[in-house]
């Protein structure tokens, strides 16, 4: 196959701009190991654990894409002129299958699918060299290695699978709060789970859909849950985060259920913050009086510390007792107890090949957890409170986090700590306080020039001084608009969080050093920045929740890079005619395989098993400098030798090799 110079010019120039040589990957990664990395793994490990490996085409995915969006448009068609119900929580996937629909919708459909099956890739070119494969599928298979991504200020840890485990253990020795077990209890769990369900079932407290849904069928029992752990690098020592995998656990069901019930009334809490967002709009209409204290307050590892009767007495009392509308919770006390009860005392897992219980506190990776922790804390802060002689001018809470505004000097505050530190067994305070300053969520709040003319506190972002800044690499395999979105949805967060223009000045600055350091191009980094400009900060403080979608149905395609999205958007584009029967349709892209699937894993490989590894990288047929194919590194696998190009794509000749 002849390569052109202008191709080859168009090759090394791509080639320059996939490999950003000026940026040290090092400081990406953060090496706990014995290990030595060489420099093209902390360059791999350096591009983020959400960056997407380039692959090609698959069309078998494309064919069941178009399947489902054909199924989706004959449903829309045959129960057009039936009112929209909301749909049960709990409703599982139908598998029927709808009768023809119109002519108008069956041609317009032939016509997509025509587009699909015959769609011809664009070329397209691995966003990472065979070296950097190589790497990857190395890293995967080493098993002395344990690859996380740190718990906050992205980044991701290496460390060695002794020292893991070791940390892990000497977590799990505290025998107040775990204790080890010798048998999995899971399989057993399952069927007392199941008649659990049944009982309540028959009772009428629960619909047949319901039942369904929390029903473990017998060719699929439950899963036993994972205990994994992640860095917290930004303490001093290095301390672990603990999270349980119960992706098809015992308890994950009966977990959704609870927390469906729980959560109507966590925004209902007096303290209640959702996020940092909320939080900027409390700050930006309140003001403070002077001679007050800053302060936060952070509960000690409330999830492993909340004893169970203590967390299920105050979620009674919230649903049931001080709930005025009490009715119109359609499961009794009794069976919310049992349900939570089944939640928080049947919390088993394993780590490195040992079971342990969980016999204080709840996990976190329940989904419950969350709303079960804000409803504790609530009425316990709501206690501590009410008996207090002093009450704070502000009291916000992001569960575990305290946003306090205390009338009066530190030693006043101290003295409320001491309080509520002895008001409960199990559940501590630590603070930090400042006459001017605090740092919240993400959020720094402090006195500034606007404070001392109208009584507002200034905010600006806070950047953990371990904040890796690793963003979303610009070469991943991801659609263009999605890294404008990023770019977009930054500084969007940033200039909400900035109550000064020369603060939002001066942070657009890094952030646009932070991203080209990814790779992003000038043009979309200036582009972007220019859309967000700091006079229309009002506008986005005072935005209100999103429009719903005014799409009637999605094709939904995994994204490849050699993808040709401009001819199937064109063919997707209704004509006049049948916008007026066809339901309105919109192209939405899925991702495939990001370096995290590769890399992580809850549950610790098996360094005995032989046959346990990882699935190598598949990567597209490329061309190299010479005209030749190239292979991917990966044994096993070749290229065809006999290449043609016509009409810009590449053809194989050879369908008995295997092929990337």
């Amino acid at each position: 196959m002849h390569v052109s110079d202008s191709h080859r010019r168009r090759f090394l120039k791509s080639l320059r701009k996939t490999t950003n040589n000026h940026v040290d990957s090092t400081t990406y990664v953060t090496n706990l190991s014995h290990k030595q990395l060489t420099m093209t793994q902390y360059k791999v490990l350096g591009l983020g654990l959400t960056f997407v490996p380039s692959r090609m085409t698959n069309r078998e995915s494309l064919s069941e894409s178009i399947s489902r969006f054909e199924r989706s448009n004959r449903i829309k068609h045959f129960f057009r002129n039936q009112p929209q119900r909301e749909p049960h929580p709990f409703r599982p996937k139908s598998t029927w299958e709808p009768p023809v629909a119109s002519p108008e919708i069956e041609s317009y459909l032939k016509r997509v699918r025509s587009t699909i099956d015959n769609h011809i890739p664009n070329v397209s070119r691995s966003n990472l060299t065979h070296i950097e494969r190589k790497t990857l599928n190395e890293l995967a298979s080493d098993q002395s290695l344990v690859i996380k991504s740190a718990d906050k200020g992205s980044g991701i840890v290496v460390e060695d699978r002794d020292k893991y485990i070791q940390a892990g253990i000497n977590h799990l020795s505290d025998q107040t709060i775990y204790e080890k077990i010798q048998s999995d209890p899971t399989p057993q769990l399952g069927l007392a789970i199941n008649t659990f369900v049944k009982s309540i079932h028959n009772r009428g407290i629960i619909d047949n859909i319901t039942k369904d849904f929390l029903i473990f069928p017998t060719d699929t029992p439950p899963r036993t849950q994972q205990l994994y752990f992640l860095k917290k690098i930004h303490k001093n020592p290095i301390s672990e985060r603990p999270i349980v995998s119960g992706c098809a656990g015992p308890t994950e069901k009966i977990s959704k259920l609870v927390d469906m019930h729980l959560q109507p009334f966590v925004p209902a809490i007096k303290s209640y913050v959702k996020d940092s967002g909320h939080m900027i709009n409390i700050l930006e209409s309140t003001p403070i009086p002077d001679n007050c204290t800053i302060a936060t307050i952070d509960v000690k590892s409330l999830y492993l510390n909340i004893p169970h009767k203590d967390g299920i007495k105050a979620v009674l009392n919230r649903l049931y007792h001080n709930n005025p509308d009490s009715n119109l919770v359609d499961i009794p006390p009794g069976t919310m107890t049992d349900l939570l009860s089944i939640v928080l005392t049947k919390n088993y897992f394993q780590f490195a090949d040992q079971m342990y219980h969980q016999v204080q506190g709840t996990a976190m990776g329940t989904k419950m957890a969350p709303a079960y922790a804000n409803i504790f804390m609530a009425e316990l802060e709501e206690s501590l409170l009410q008996n207090y002689h002093t009450q704070p001018v502000i009291w916000k809470r992001y569960i575990d986090d305290i946003f306090c505004i205390w009338p009066g000097d530190q030693d006043n505050l101290k003295e409320f700590i001491d309080y509520i530190n002895a008001s409960h067994p199990t559940i501590k305070f630590t603070y930090e306080s400042s006459p001017h300053t605090v740092d919240f969520l993400d959020l720094t709040v402090y006195k500034g020039d606007r404070y001392h003319s109208t009584g507002l506190l200034d905010i600006k972002p806070f950047f953990k001084k371990t904040n890796k800044f690793q963003y979303l690499h610009y070469t991943s395999a991801h659609p263009k608009k999605t890294f404008r979105s990023l770019v977009k949805g930054e500084l969007t967060r940033l200039l909400r969080a900035c109550s000064d223009e020369d603060t939002y000045n001066n942070i657009v600055h890094k952030l646009t050093t932070v991203f080209s350091d990814r790779n992003y191009p000038s043009r979309i980094l200036r582009d972007t920045i220019q859309s967000v400009p700091y006079n229309c900060r009002q506008d986005i403080l005072s935005q209100k929740d999103k429009e719903p979608s005014p799409y009637d149905t999605f094709l939904v395609l995994p994204y490849t890079t050699d993808l040709d999205l401009k001819t199937i958007k064109s063919n997707l584009k209704l004509t006049e005619t049948e916008s007026e029967t066809v339901p309105k349709p919109c192209l939405s892209l899925t991702k495939t395989k990001s370096i995290a699937k590769h890399l992580v894993r809850a549950k610790l490989k098996d360094c005995t098993d032989p046959q346990q590894s990882t699935d190598p990288i598949r990567i597209p047929l490329t061309a190299n400098l010479d005209g030749h194919s190239a292979g991917c590194a990966i044994p096993g696998c070749k290229c065809c030798p006999v290449m043609s190009r016509k009409k810009n794509t590449i053809k194989l000749q050879s369908q008995v090799l295997r092929y990337c």
